[in-house]
């Protein structure tokens, strides 16, 4: 889906920055969902921690914002991103109207699983905000490394193509709508929680 981005007839090129992207898209009860990775540090609070420069990205002030790290076969780890269709999010189905969810850089089979739970969380006709494969960090030109999530659960809206003079490399913005309120894999294992390891870290 990310190949020959510019025969897709729902890609629009903007000169938007990302926040500017996000908060157009943000309606009602909104859930960041941000892998918690340090080349995302500019980006979200990662670990309690803040920036000495810059902000990170504002959802709006009633918004909730959780971090995990993907699944880490080689680490032991209280929580992680869901990696298969017996896993999922600690989220209720069907609760909140807006998921933006911010992906670095990672493996083809980390991608899938935890979008594929985002859709049973966001209610029926709510949408989906999918910004992968960031590299906030590298160079401006690096090679991108974004995809473009695909569901059976969620039409895809729009796919915003961010250029800018401080990403010369584009920033893929993916709007989906879920379509569904189908609660697939109910008896999945819950894999996060809500005392995350921020909340550890602060108290």
């Amino acid at each position: 889906m990310t190949r020959e981005l510019h025969q897709q007839d729902v890609c629009e090129v903007t000169d938007n920055d990302l926040q500017t992207e996000i908060t157009r898209h943000l309606t009602g009860d909104v859930l960041a969902l941000a892998v918690e990775d340090s080349r995302l540090q500019s980006l979200v609070p990662i670990a309690g921690q803040t920036t000495l420069f810059g902000d990170h990205l504002d959802f709006g002030e009633t918004s909730d914002l959780y971090a995990a790290p993907l699944y880490d076969p080689n680490n032991e780890q209280a929580a992680y991103f869901p990696r298969n269709k017996n896993e999922r999010f600690h989220y209720g189905t069907n609760s909140y109207d807006t998921i933006v969810t911010l992906f670095p850089k990672c493996g083809y089979f980390q991608r899938s699983p935890p979008f594929m739970d985002m859709t049973r969380i966001v209610r029926p006709g709510g949408t989906l905000v999918a910004v992968t494969g960031l590299q906030p960090e590298s160079p401006d030109d690096h090679d991108a490394k974004w995809w473009v999530p695909a569901s059976d659960d969620v039409d895809l809206d729009t796919i915003r193509i961010l250029r800018s003079s401080g990403f010369k490399t584009p920033i893929l913005v993916n709007v989906f709508t879920v379509t569904t309120s189908t609660e697939r894999h109910p008896e999945a294992a819950v894999v996060t929680g809500p005392a995350d390891r921020r909340e550890e870290v602060q108290a």
